[in-house]
C-alpha cells in the first residue's frame, strides 16, 4: 500500500539505489509511474505492505517499507492459535 514517505516510521527499511548521472525529466516521470505500481502492489505473505519512494538530487531513487506491522500483526495472529 503506498503511502506518503515521511508518513512511514524511522524503524521502516530503506533501500537507496545510485544512478550514474542525474535522471532526465522524462525518466523522471517513468521512475515515479513505475514505483507508484510497485510499492502499491509490495506484499508480504499475501498481505500489503507501507510502503513509499523518493528521489533525491535527481540521482538517487530512495524507496522505504514498513515491514514490522505486519510481523506485528502475524505474531498477534500466532498467539492467538
Amino acid at each position: 500500500m503506498f503511502v506518503k514517505f515521511e508518513n512511514l516510521p524511522s524503524h521502516s527499511r530503506v533501500w537507496v539505489y545510485q544512478s550514474d548521472r542525474k535522471f532526465t525529466t522524462q525518466e523522471l516521470a517513468l521512475i515515479s509511474e513505475k514505483a507508484i505500481v510497485f510499492v502499491d502492489q509490495w506484499t508480504k505473505h499475501g498481505s500489503d505492505l507501507q510502503g513509499s519512494f523518493v528521489v533525491k538530487y535527481n540521482q538517487f531513487l530512495i524507496i522505504k517499507n514498513d515491514e514490522l506491522l505486519k510481523l506485528l500483526t502475524t505474531v498477534s495472529i500466532s498467539f492467538k492459535l
